[in-house]
């Protein structure tokens, strides 16, 4: 699905506005990164392109290393947003057994309370809790001229949040290119935000 959205927007970047000067480009859900590395490749005029992953399970840990390892394009960078504590709720867990951080080292398999928890298990929650706050404040305070993403649902949780994570991105990008504009901020106008998604 990643492909064929790449492929539509090489075909309509300039009906759309992707192709213009300053074009602000946030990617969901972008698993191995493949979507707005090509995006940001293929957009040299984009101010950025964002792509966005969980943190649990590794997902944002692969993401980070695949953009590393792949591309160097100043306008790329990476941000981690799980959809879950986005719209207000708690931390994804993974089911992987992953969910430490990679600084942090993994859980002994010594039988505990489930109430008793270890520094490190409250650490990385906290340290976690922060990353997802100043994430969330990133994408809620930057005016989105294109949001987009490629094969994100794959359960009923991920049905449920995927139109209210596109809305509250797409009212919040749209309140910001409003506050822009009466701010008097030089090429603050162009199109509303948009959506686009390709399963």
């Amino acid at each position: 699905a990643a492909r064929r959205l790449v492929e539509y927007f090489e075909a309509v970047a300039d009906d759309i506005g992707l192709s213009r000067p300053g074009a602000q480009i946030v990617e969901l859900g972008a698993g191995t990164g493949w979507l707005s590395m090509a995006l940001a490749k293929n957009l040299p005029n984009a101010k950025r392109v964002v792509a966005t992953e969980m943190g649990a399970g590794g997902a944002l840990r692969w993401l980070r290393r695949n953009v590393r390892a792949n591309e160097r394009i100043d306008t790329l960078a990476t941000e981690e947003c799980d959809w879950s504590t986005y719209l207000g709720g708690e931390p994804t867990k993974s089911g992987y057994g992953d969910d430490v951080a990679d600084d942090v080292a993994p859980k002994t398999d010594a039988p505990r309370p489930e109430t008793e928890r270890t520094e490190t298990e409250t650490e990385t929650e906290t340290a976690r809790s922060a990353s997802a706050s100043s994430s969330s404040s990133t994408l809620d305070s930057t005016a989105w001229d294109f949001i987009v993403g490629s094969d994100l649902v794959y359960d009923d949780s991920g049905v449920a949040m995927l139109p209210r994570v596109f809305r509250r991105l797409l009212d919040n990008a749209h309140a910001n290119a409003r506050a822009a504009t009466d701010g008097g901020e030089k090429n603050a106008t162009g199109p509303p935000p948009a959506a686009y998604y390709a399963h």
